[in-house]
């Protein structure tokens, strides 16, 4: 995911864009809207899973979810803001080459009463980098499907689809491409007398469409059959490319008191987090020897865990972990809450690595842990990137300065030993500051580890004031 942004959402009216990283560590007081954004980002990602590019794509918009009770979202009207004044809602983001944004108008039955479901006014999705872009709308009379470009989006389609033919071994083989180069220039032919920049948009609606042939009528712009055609195969292609932006998104929620001490862990119970993580790593079959094995067994080492790990399964559908240590094994569950807490979300890191694209949303993963090892988890997040070779993508809720701290120590040192340039580490990792009433902005790190902007009052500043007040009262 490369940008976020939602309207009407909660407390947020409208929550700009804003661009993600590999790692996005939001902070800020209580209430501030942390949470919201996060909210919004997991409902985005749930209905984006379900999103399905058949002819029309445009569907409900789903409200229920199927993560943990702690994420639970309401229906439309209870997550429209306070002031009661909208009962419109937009998220979009911009999930690969694509931008895909929902707009939901709510009628007088999701305005009035609890609603799950809230049909889609609007579907939009684009491709910046060729400025083409399908449009769907509800109208009274079905489905109207609007195709905008430009001809110079439309040149660069074919250039690039001719560079991956160029570099294909047996170019010959591709005849899907090699009929894509040829329809397009034909379609190009068409448009001729358009300039390169003009803006061309065709509609059509869904009543239009009989078996496997599409017949375009009322079109804005008067069109013979193979023009049809070209307009058909790039239809199809650029439909091609958003379900490649969209496809295999998964999303994970690890809350901050997902921990549990049983020792044995049934596989069927739903209500205990670490039981399922536990259950869904063994469910992978992930053997031993294996990068996200053994990227768990480092980890457990560098968080002063333990050595290694068992899962057994004394009995049918049950679990039981050993924490392999110095002096022998020892039951996970006889460890602290904060290791507990740790182990779970080394799994989910684990299973992750095995996905497509993953994007994890930790909830205070500080909680119940030392200082000095809030600040490793810095370095196991960064690292967790690189191992899934920017696959895995956190968003993490936080109050812990020595967290943060540890980024700016990382940005410091990447930049003085020259191992990359400032613009790229603020690519990849980005600090949101959530004012308490005032829309969130990033800090941006300086070459020096440093922030452009200022944490607002009760964060890095909170623990010189009270040690200014105890020399004062000391004096």
């Amino acid at each position: 995911m490369k940008s976020f942004s939602f309207k009407n959402f909660r407390k947020f009216q409208d929550f700009p864009m804003i661009d993600m990283g590999g790692i996005n560590i939001f902070v800020g007081m209580n209430n501030s809207g942390k949470s919201t954004a996060i909210k919004a980002l997991i409902l985005y990602l749930k209905n984006i899973q379900s999103f399905s590019h058949l002819e029309p794509p445009i569907i409900n918009f789903s409200f229920a979810n199927n993560l943990s009770s702690h994420t639970h979202l309401g229906d439309f009207r209870n997550n429209l803001p306070f002031n009661g004044a909208a009962n419109t809602m937009e998220f979009g983001a911009q999930l690969g080459e694509t931008i895909v944004r929902f707009e939901l108008k709510g009628s007088a039955l999701e305005y009035q009463s609890a609603s799950l479901s809230v049909p889609i006014k609007r579907l939009t999705c684009s491709v910046p980098k060729y400025g083409l872009a399908l449009i769907y709308e509800r109208t009274k009379s079905g489905i109207r499907t609007t195709f905008s470009f430009k001809l110079i989006g439309i040149h660069l389609l074919r250039d690039d689809i001719r560079t991956k033919l160029a570099h294909e071994i047996n170019p010959k083989y591709n005849i899907d491409n090699l009929s894509d180069i040829k329809v397009i220039d034909s379609f190009l032919s068409t448009f001729g007398k358009y300039t390169l920049k003009e803006e061309i948009n065709i509609s059509w609606d869904d009543y239009y469409v009989e078996d496997d042939k599409r017949i375009y009528e009322g079109l804005s712009l008067p069109l013979d059959a193979d023009t049809e055609r070209g307009l058909y195969y790039i239809v199809e292609r650029v439909r091609h490319i958003i379900d490649q932006s969209v496809d295999h998104y998964h999303i994970e929620y690890v809350e901050a008191h997902s921990a549990s001490h049983n020792e044995i862990l049934f596989e069927e119970d739903k209500n205990n987090y670490l039981a399922q993580t536990v259950a869904r790593f063994e469910s992978e079959k992930i053997y031993r020897g294996s990068r996200p094995y053994l990227f768990v067994k480092k980890w457990l080492r560098e968080l002063k865990i333990g050595q290694d790990f068992i899962i057994s399964r004394p009995y049918s559908e049950v679990f039981k972990v050993d924490i392999k240590t110095d002096t022998g094994n020892k039951p996970l569950a006889t460890m602290g809450t904060g290791s507990i807490q740790l182990f779970i979300l080394l799994l989910q890191i684990a299973i992750a690595m095995l996905k497509g694209k993953v994007i994890l949303v930790i909830e205070e993963p500080e909680q119940n842990l030392h200082p000095a090892i809030q600040s490793k988890l810095a370095d196991l997040f960064l690292d967790a990137v690189t191992e899934s070779a920017g696959r895995i993508q956190f968003v993490i809720e936080t109050h812990s300065e020595y967290l943060v701290r540890r980024t700016q120590v990382f940005i410091a040192e990447a930049t003085r030993n020259n191992e990359r340039s400032i613009e790229e580490l603020n690519k990849q990792i980005k600090v949101f500051y959530f004012p308490e009433n005032d829309i969130p902005y990033s800090l941006e790190y300086r070459s020096t580890g440093q922030f452009e902007r200022q944490f607002g009052p009760g964060f890095f500043d909170e623990a010189g004031k009270n040690y200014r007040a105890l020399l004062e009262l000391n004096r």
